[in-house]
Order: C-alpha cells, then sequence, then structure tokens
C-alpha cells in the first residue's frame, strides 16, 4: 500500500511559525527516505497553531528538500483566488520540479473575516462557482481555452508540461465533479467519513477519460484520514486528544485554541481521555500498530484505492517523525 501526508504544518509545543516550517521540511526529507508517496500541505488561514498559510511557496521549499516524493498543495482554495493566478504558482512549480507537483483543488471556508481580507475586492457579496473556476483553471494549465474565451489568447508557460490537478471531495456530488472532468480524486474521509464509500462509487460511475495529455485514462483516487496509531489501543487513543480535542473546540463550540496542546495538556483539558469511535468510518481512525495494517487494508479495499493519505495533529516534532517511521514499518512487515 502506498502512504502519503496531508501537513498542516502544526506550530508544536514551545515551538514557533518558523520552526515549525524547518521541522515540516525536515519531515519531509524523512517521508522521502521512508518511501512515501506524497507530502501534500494544506491551505488554513487565521489558525493560530499553524503555519500553513501559503502552501504554494512552502511547497517550493519542499521540493528542494527532498528527490522522489511527490510535494503538493492540497488544496489550493479557488474560492480565494483567480484561476490564472493559481495556473501561474503552479505552472512555476512544475518548471522547477518537472513531474513532482500535486495541485489539489479544494472549495472551503476559512471564516467571514479571512475569506474577505482575501478577496480582491471587498465591497461586493462574495460570488464563486467551483465548477466555472476548474473548468477556467484547466484550460490555462493546458493551454486549450476555447477560442472565444475571454483569456484564450493568455498562454501559462506552454512549453512546461501541465501540473497533476486533484478534485478534493467529501460528498458523492464533488466526486462526481472529478469523474466528468476526468480527473484524479483525493477523497477525503475527514468531515464525513461515512460518505466515503458512495464518493468513490459515484466517481467511478460518472468518469470520464479526458483527451487531455497527462490525465488518467481511467479512474485514480486515493483515501484521505485522520490516523493516530501507537504500541496499544490505549496509547493511540491518547496521543490522538491533540487532534480530537482542538477539532471538537473548533467544530462543536466554533472556538479557535490560540496554541496547540502537548498530549497531556489535551487529556486534562479534555477532562480524559476519549476511547476512540466504534463506527465502521469513524471521523478519527485510531487503532494499535498491531492492527494498523488490517485497518487501512480494509478502508482502502472498500474504496477500490492502493493509496491512503494520512493525517497527524501531533504536537511535537519528534514525535511526528517516530509516529510516520512505526507506520511506514508496520505496513513493509
Amino acid at each position: 500500500m502506498k502512504l502519503s501526508l496531508l501537513d498542516q504544518v502544526q506550530i508544536g509545543t514551545g515551538r514557533d511559525s518558523a520552526s515549525a516550517i524547518a521541522d515540516t521540511i525536515a519531515l519531509s526529507r524523512h517521508l522521502d527516505k521512508l518511501g512515501f508517496t506524497r507530502h501534500w500541505i494544506v491551505e488554513h488561514h487565521a489558525v493560530p497553531y499553524e503555519a500553513c498559510v501559503d502552501p504554494m511557496v512552502l511547497a517550493c521549499a519542499l521540493a528542494a528538500a527532498t528527490t522522489n516524493i511527490r510535494i503538493g498543495v492540497g488544496g489550493v482554495l479557488l474560492n480565494n483566488y483567480s484561476p490564472y493566478k493559481v495556473a501561474e504558482s503552479a505552472q512555476t512549480l512544475a518548471a522547477l520540479y518537472p513531474g513532482r507537483f500535486d495541485l489539489g483543488l479544494g472549495q472551503s471556508v476559512s471564516g467571514p473575516l479571512p475569506d474577505l481580507a482575501l478577496q480582491p475586492d471587498r465591497s461586493r457579496p462574495l460570488l464563486h462557482d467551483q465548477g466555472d473556476k476548474i473548468h477556467e483553471l484547466l484550460g490555462h494549465l493546458f493551454a486549450d481555452l476555447p477560442a472565444d474565451h475571454a483569456f484564450a489568447r493568455l498562454k501559462v508557460m506552454p512549453d512546461v508540461a501541465p501540473v497533476l490537478p486533484w478534485v478534493m471531495a467529501v460528498s458523492p456530488a464533488s466526486a462526481a465533479r472529478a469523474g466528468v472532468l476526468g480527473l484524479p480524486l483525493a477523497l477525503s474521509a475527514f468531515h464525513k467519513p461515512e460518505l466515503a464509500v458512495a464518493s468513490a462509487a459515484s466517481y467511478r460511475s460518472s468518469f470520464q477519460a479526458s483527451r487531455r495529455k497527462g490525465l488518467p485514462q481511467s479512474p485514480q483516487l486515493f483515501l484521505a484520514i485522520r490516523l493516530s496509531t501507537g504500541v496499544d489501543q490505549n496509547q493511540a487513543e491518547r496521543l490522538a486528544m491533540p487532534m480530537r480535542w482542538c477539532f471538537d473546540q473548533r467544530r462543536r463550540l466554533d472556538t479557535m485554541p490560540d496554541r496547540l496542546p502537548s498530549v497531556e495538556e489535551a487529556v486534562t483539558l479534555a477532562g480524559g481521555v476519549w476511547p476512540a469511535e466504534t463506527a465502521e468510518w469513524p471521523m478519527y481512525t485510531i487503532c494499535s500498530l498491531r492492527d494498523l495494517r488490517d485497518r487501512l487494508h480494509t478502508m482502502a479495499h472498500a474504496v477500490d484505492c492502493d493509496e491512503i493519505m494520512l493525517q497527524d495533529v501531533l504536537p511535537d516534532p519528534d514525535m511526528r517523525l517516530a509516529h510516520y517511521t512505526a507506520i511506514a514499518q508496520a505496513l513493509a512487515n
């Protein structure tokens, strides 16, 4: 099974933004040596304990520090940007690191204030059509906008092989969009994991092979999950607490913690260690290293893929290095 990482570039206990970025570069080198397939950076705004506000810039640093692993943005929030500008940044990375850059296309909100601050025109309501923006972006990347398009004469490095664009999806409807466009699918099992199997089926049934060179001729997808694992179930549940407590504060109480707590702090703040969910498709996959292989293979089989992208919210950089070393070893044995 292929392993990848979706990275929030968390600012660990006693760290700052600069050290968090340095930690992520060191982690990328480590993942490269472990044989991970991809290292993607999220785009989040106004999160005090994360340093991933400009993943395109950080992707350049990661690619420069590594050799084989694919570097990606997962994903660029098209609702905030001009597709033309995104294409320019993406093609610059494609020219610098041929065949190693992935462009994940997402649609998410960062909150009323950062969403407004990201817009060039704050005098009008925010209007956005994700489908239209993806179509325009693809036209720029592959230099095939219709002749009557307003931007048809604009060319974005047409002599550079286009980056590989991925549609990030949560629901069957958004997964079907990827299929109709003939694009690979980054299937998120974060927010609504119970939809993962239906979304994968929707993508496959709607898939239409594209005539654009470099795009897959058959469905291509990976599954993204939040994972915590340890030597036994108790340790896995304990290590999951910073992640679970932070997301609980954000989603249930609409409160943004001002820093990432240590494992012990998270346990104290939460009033103890929360047991792992028992659902077949949990929001947080929490299991021992002994059970990890079977757990991941079962999930991958259910959506018919051979790659899983993992996300953690561990507060210590050394802990993260050890976490992914243990995962790679567990899957290799």
